[in-house]
């Protein structure tokens, strides 16, 4: 039901695409992220995601190779001084090191 609201009201903010692209295009600003690598235990995998969710949208983990604990985190850039804080202190917690990108990256 909710998504046919919001389909009406996109048609009337940007007619032409589909109602949710529409609503997408017209709405939500454009975001640049940053990203970085990480590579630490694999039991360590699952509290760093949990550990990240908690924050609610401060920054957001993909494991890319669960067998080598290799590890992506992205955040809005305009995050970045809430989320240095939150690497340094997930450092102390965390046995894990910064890694540069893999050259195969798979997509989302």
């Amino acid at each position: 039901m909710y998504r046919r609201g919001l389909a009406r009201f996109a048609r009337v903010v940007a007619p032409g695409a589909s109602a949710l692209n529409r609503f997408e295009v017209s709405l939500l600003p454009k975001q640049s992220f940053t990203k970085r690598y990480y590579q630490l235990p694999k039991a360590e995998i699952a509290y760093l995601r949990f550990t990240l969710e908690s924050y609610d949208g401060l920054a957001f983990q993909r494991t890319l190779d669960s067998a080598a604990g290799l590890v992506e985190i992205i955040w809005p850039t305009e995050r970045i001084t809430d989320v240095e804080a939150l690497l340094s202190a997930l450092s102390e917690e965390i046995d894990w090191r910064e890694v540069p990108p893999p050259e195969v990256i798979p997509p989302i």
